[in-house]
């Protein structure tokens, strides 16, 4: 993020809304608020351990006793996970929150939920990373960048005009689709030695990193009306036990 960027997030309203550990048999229809304050709502599911609505305000100091607090978080672009939680551990200490964590870094150009868990919710951050993923974008055809994303220049151009809806198809189904060994890119938040792989590419570095399995349970891609050189997607990932030998 530059210094011009954090500036910027920091004037930002940060939008959340509170839940509540409660009966671990509760059915709940979650919302999650938008920057301009409005909010979509998810079908009715368990959730283990669940979360109870709340208004989009801080907790009272008495609701951090036993068993914690979890903030969905709709995340902005320009903020870090790093950010968000920065942002809130002053305010949630204040009030009885001894210790603030997240369940899953998103990249600063995403968007979206951040799951934030207070007080002793902190210790259900790995049920909730446990949990299916769903991320949805816009890739360009034709287009590359350093980071694969549009947090970096484009430094290569390729004729696309003659990719065909079924050729995508075809090519999602044969190798983006069940168990793949995946390396990860340079742009990324994994730690390497204590420091993210961003940071060293964005010094020029270039270091070796062991591929990882990772699990894709439905990858839907569909042309964008106006623009046929735009490709929408969303991608399920579900949790992976396979383990490269």
């Amino acid at each position: 993020m530059t210094r011009a960027q954090g500036k910027q997030a920091d004037q930002q309203t940060l939008p959340f809304w509170i839940g509540r550990n409660s009966n671990s048999r509760s059915k709940v229809s979650t919302r999650v608020f938008s920057a301009h304050g409005e909010g979509r709502r998810t079908p009715k599911a368990p959730l283990e351990p669940p979360i109870s609505l709340a208004a989009p305000e801080l907790p009272e100091k008495d609701q951090f006793a036993s068993p914690g607090v979890v903030l969905l978080v709709d995340k902005p672009k320009g903020w870090t996970s790093f950010d968000v939680c920065g942002k809130l551990k002053g305010s949630l200490r204040r009030i009885g929150a001894k210790k603030v964590g997240h369940a899953g870094t998103l990249d600063p150009m995403a968007t979206g939920l951040l799951i934030v868990c207070a007080g002793k919710a902190t210790k259900q951050v790995d049920n909730y990373q446990a949990m299916d993923k769903v991320y949805s974008g816009t890739m360009k055809l034709g287009e590359n960048t350093p980071s694969y994303d549009a947090d970096s220049e484009v430094d290569e151009t390729l004729p696309w005009q003659h990719i065909s809806d079924d050729d995508i198809e075809q090519a999602v189904a044969a190798q983006f689709i069940g168990a793949i060994p995946q390396v990860p890119p340079m742009y990324s938040a994994l730690k390497v030695k204590g420091e993210r792989l961003y940071e060293k590419a964005r010094r020029g570095e270039v270091i070796e990193r062991k591929a990882r399995v990772i699990t894709v349970s439905r990858f839907d891609t569909w042309r964008d009306d106006n623009d046929a050189q735009l490709v929408h997607f969303l991608v399920v990932r579900v949790p992976t036990t396979l383990q490269l030998a």
